[in-house]
């Protein structure tokens, strides 16, 4: 046991659980990525054909017990392609995806950065419209200006963008949910693994704003570990057990070490301050923080050779080749634990 109560999980049992769960997952499942685990330090290795692959293989990993902090080395494979290419490309794909074919959604791309606009039915849409996009071969980033205006639209479209988020919610096993529609009303039936993944399936549902949700048909089975924290209750990690997990990552990064940011941990909001000898490093640096377990967010405090023009993390991610962690919010069952004597959070 750890010294906060948390159960060890060995490396070996981090590794399979982790590509257990990418060779389900049919957007992962052929993509060259390599696992190494040292003390629950997780690096990912190897070139993945697209930014959403590159996404969705971190975002998995946090579902994994015993992941104590995430280095993501991967590599999105080069694809030269002139703006205009893209925006055809976008195009094609957006009209061709049932989910939201047909809604006004404009797409302007520079430098393989793509920026969405225009108007979206829910927040299903304008999340799935994202994926799509970052799916895409030569896309690096999507900055989503997209607008929800919700508005009357097919039950086949609705339980369409109601399936595709619970298909790609790492955090719901939803191989034995079925979806179906009627009136504007979705209900959800079949097995699910945990009573926290009902909630957040629910919750993936009412993205879609259908009228309402019915899950009176969806049944709890009986919970058997899977090596996932998908059922388990709120998993707290103290400021101290945030810091010692990044500071561990640090020394494993290739990228960041010899380098060593000092980290301060407040409330699960990670302070990273020091002098980098170069913006890459700063970044990666960045990166791993990010990428985080846990972490509420992070400030990044750590000064660059010179002074002027200092981007921010996430910009320096982009232009120093360092993927910046996607635009998603913490599963609701992950947090931290307030120092003693604070009040929580």
């Amino acid at each position: 046991m750890a010294a906060d109560g948390r159960r060890i999980v060995p490396d070996k049992v981090i590794a399979q659980t982790f590509v257990r769960e990418l060779k389900r997952d049919t957007l992962l499942a052929r993509e060259p990525i390599q696992v190494k685990v040292d003390v629950g330090v997780v690096t990912l290795q190897g070139s993945v054909s697209n930014r959403l692959a590159q996404d969705r293989a971190v975002a998995t990993l946090h579902v994994v017990r015993g992941a104590r902090a995430i280095i993501n080395q991967l590599s999105v494979l080069r694809r030269p392609r002139t703006d205009a290419e893209l925006e055809v490309a976008i195009a094609a794909a957006l009209e061709s995806d049932p989910a939201v074919a047909e809604q006004p959604i404009g797409a302007r791309a520079h430098a393989g950065v793509v920026r969405l606009t225009g108007e979206v039915d829910s927040n299903a849409a304008k999340q799935i419209a994202q994926n799509d996009v970052l799916g895409i071969p030569g896309v690096l980033d999507v900055v989503n200006d997209a607008v929800v205006q919700v508005r009357e639209r097919s039950d086949a479209q609705l339980g369409e963008q109601a399936a595709r988020l619970l298909r790609e919610d790492p955090w719901v096993d939803a191989s034995r949910v079925k979806v179906t529609t009627a009136d504007g009303v979705v209900a959800l039936s079949g097995r699910i693994p945990s009573a926290p993944e009902r909630a957040r399936a629910e919750a993936d549902v009412w993205k879609a704003t259908p009228l309402a949700v019915v899950a009176a048909d969806l049944h709890i089975d009986r919970w058997t570990d899977d090596g996932t924290i998908r059922a388990e209750p709120a998993a707290f990690r103290s400021d101290r057990d945030l810091a010692q997990a990044l500071a561990d990552a640090f020394q494993r990064d290739s990228r960041v070490y010899p380098f060593a940011p000092h980290v301060s941990v407040r409330h699960g909001v990670v302070i990273l301050q020091g002098a980098a000898s170069d913006d890459r490093t700063r970044a990666a640096a960045a990166s791993d923080a990010f990428n985080l377990p846990g972490v509420a967010s992070v400030r990044d405090e750590v000064a660059r050779p010179t002074d002027e023009g200092m981007p921010n993390a996430r910009d320096r991610m982009a232009i120093e080749g360092v993927t910046a962690p996607p635009r998603t919010t913490a599963p609701p069952h992950m947090g931290v634990t307030a120092p003693q004597g604070a009040t929580p959070r």
